[in-house]
């Protein structure tokens, strides 16, 4: 009978055991890669122009960072001074122009629980405009349909 209470004994160390070990093993590590950004089902490239449709008045940008562990806890946009953040690792946000916009700077970045990961992903949209009178920029979250809006004079 001792050897059964012994055997379930040693059963359940061994168990929890491996369960420690598990846990000491789950190592937070950032993300190793850039956030990757897609316009027109294109992935942009660190500096990259991209050039707006002018008969359209918004584009899509979907900005995923992929790796780490966790996963990053936050993913943001930011275009001309606009920023907008949400508590994923991966989204889409509509932009919302003007025919007189010249360009846009955008820069898509994350932050990891580490606090390791600065990778950012930077890049131009453009028109081709020569002059801007006034941007109006609306930046808004597809899944959320929040927005962030700036009226800022050139």
């Amino acid at each position: 009978m001792h050897l059964n209470v012994l055997s379930a004994v040693a059963t359940v160390f061994l168990m929890s055991s491996v369960a420690v070990s598990s846990a000491a093993d789950a190592t937070l590590y950032p993300p190793d890669q850039p956030p990757v950004v897609v316009v027109y089902n294109k992935i942009v490239k660190e500096g990259e122009t991209i050039q707006l449709n002018t008969s359209r008045s918004s584009v899509a940008i979907e900005c995923t960072v992929e790796g780490g562990n966790p996963k990053v806890s936050n993913i943001t946009m930011a275009c001309d001074g606009n920023t907008f953040t949400i508590n994923k690792y991966s989204e889409v946000f509509n932009l919302t122009y003007t025919s007189s916009v010249r360009s846009i700077p955008c820069t898509c970045s994350a932050k990891h629980v580490t606090g390791l990961y600065k990778k950012t992903t930077s890049f131009t949209f453009s028109t081709g405009h020569t002059a801007v009178l006034w941007n109006v920029i609306l930046l808004t979250s597809l899944l959320l349909g929040r927005t962030v809006l700036s009226l800022a004079s050139n």
